[in-house]
């Protein structure tokens, strides 16, 4: 029985290019879903599971099921004129039916009128299920830098 990441040293658990390539298509399709507002399209990316979690940038913002998830989504929308959430930069590592990807993005929103832009980071755990990939796990951050205050925001 071979054990879980017994791929070689050099190549890691790094997935194939065609799994990359369908794990990075279903994050940026929910992205896009996020930023439109479509609130179906988002949880359709999702996987159904009870113990499907999300973690946003707020203390309670520890999500577990689809309805708190809904929830959550629903009232980022209300919240934000505008959102968007873009991956800059981007890894992908897989085993089997499950993905992990790790991403450096530009997130933007407006408040009140108010266009704001700074960096933040993501990481996402995601199950291949009748052919495609759900999102199992996923966690929002903004980086602090070393004296724990967030990092200032710029206007766009």
């Amino acid at each position: 029985m071979r054990e879980i990441g017994e791929r070689g040293s050099e190549k890691g658990m790094k997935a194939d290019e065609k799994t990359a390539g369908e794990v990075v298509e279903a994050m940026t399709s929910l992205l896009g879903a996020y930023e439109a507002h479509n609130l179906e399209q988002v949880m359709d990316l999702y996987a159904p599971d009870p113990d499907a979690t999300a973690l946003g940038t707020n203390l309670d913002q520890f999500l577990t099921g689809s309805e708190a998830i809904r929830q959550a989504y629903g009232e980022d929308f209300d919240a934000f004129g505008r959102i968007g959430l873009k991956m800059m930069e981007h890894q992908v590592s897989a085993e089997g039916g499950v993905a992990w990807l790790s991403a450096k993005c530009l997130a933007s929103f407006e408040i009140d009128g108010d266009e704001i832009s700074t960096r933040s980071r993501l990481t996402a755990v995601l199950v291949r299920r009748t052919g495609q990939w759900k999102v199992i796990r996923f966690h929002l951050s903004f980086p602090s830098d070393e004296s724990g205050i967030e990092i200032p925001v710029s206007r766009l």
